[in-house]
């Protein structure tokens, strides 16, 4: 009876033993599964960084008075060095031309936070959908993401250039102050009106998906990931709190990272960088 009992014993640690290798293999696997998908979901969003961040480079021709201006700011703003020689070019006095730089931006940082507010709302319906959080579902609202970048760089292509630009350079010319008030409100108004639509088609959308819908989540994990300003924070390793001191002095240290011996790699990690901490101190200083 006793070698019966011992034995059963030994089956029944056994079987124990053999339980607990088998349920951490399968929450091993689990984490190794989870860990890889979270790796290809990053690698969405980085590239969707990297396509606002440094493929949105585009040359414009300001036809009326034949020259060229880069937009390449984020989220599609001037550089305007051009439009400032082309402005000496044309005996502009230095203090128009300082103005008309200056009223360039004020224009820009109105569109700007609307930009955001309109962006947020977006960010908004991705959360209130409960979709499940995976690769399928981010690259399924990252088309709807890429779709909202693309109306804003059109307005900004043709309208801000077609109506305060060259509304703007034609009043320097003329040496004569310049309202613009109504197109900034035109652009903004149309930005909003094309987001909601955008919303409304997301919306009809995602029921010919075949997408996984969760219960009601509190995370919300896909505003926090898309957000631009989010990203920006992140890419520099700061908080959305911290203070220009401390978000130059990440900066430089993130610069340190890479080496210039890599040229190709170097080059492509400065530019990304050194934009997205001029688009956070614009973001501050717009804030403030």
């Amino acid at each position: 009876m006793m070698i019966v009992f011992l034995l059963s014993l030994l089956v029944i640690w056994i079987l124990f033993f053999i339980s607990i290798v088998v349920i951490k293999y399968l929450l091993n696997k689990k984490d190794a599964i989870l860990k890889e998908s979270n790796s290809e979901i990053d690698k969405i969003f980085i590239q969707n960084r990297r396509s606002w961040i440094i493929d949105n480079k585009t040359i414009i021709l300001i036809k009326e008075y034949d020259y060229y201006e880069n937009f390449n700011r984020i989220p599609f703003f001037g550089e305007y060095k051009e439009t400032k020689k082309f402005l000496e070019n044309t005996k502009v006095r230095f203090t128009s031309t300082e103005k008309l730089i200056s009223n360039l931006k004020s224009s820009e940082d109105q569109l700007l936070l609307n930009f955001l507010h309109c962006e947020k709302l977006l960010l908004f319906t991705f959360d209130n959908l409960n979709l499940e959080y995976n690769k399928e579902s981010v690259l399924f609202l990252s088309k709807y993401y890429k779709e909202y970048w693309t109306i804003f760089r059109e307005l900004m292509v043709n309208d801000f250039v077609e109506n305060i630009l060259k509304n703007e350079i034609s009043c320097a010319i003329k040496n004569i102050s310049c309202d613009v008030k109504d197109e900034i409100k035109k652009i903004n108004d149309t930005l909003l009106t094309q987001t909601l639509n955008l919303i409304k088609q997301l919306k009809v959308d995602i029921y010919q998906s075949n997408l996984i819908i969760k219960k009601r989540s509190k995370k919300k994990v896909f505003s926090k990931k898309f957000n631009i300003v989010n990203q920006s924070y992140a890419l520099l390793e700061i908080s959305t709190l911290s203070k220009i001191k401390d978000i130059t002095k990440a900066y430089k240290s993130i610069l340190k990272r890479y080496n210039p011996n890599f040229k190709q790699e170097y080059a492509y990690n400065k530019t990304e960088i050194n934009k997205v901490y001029d688009f956070i101190k614009r973001l501050k200083s717009v804030k403030n």
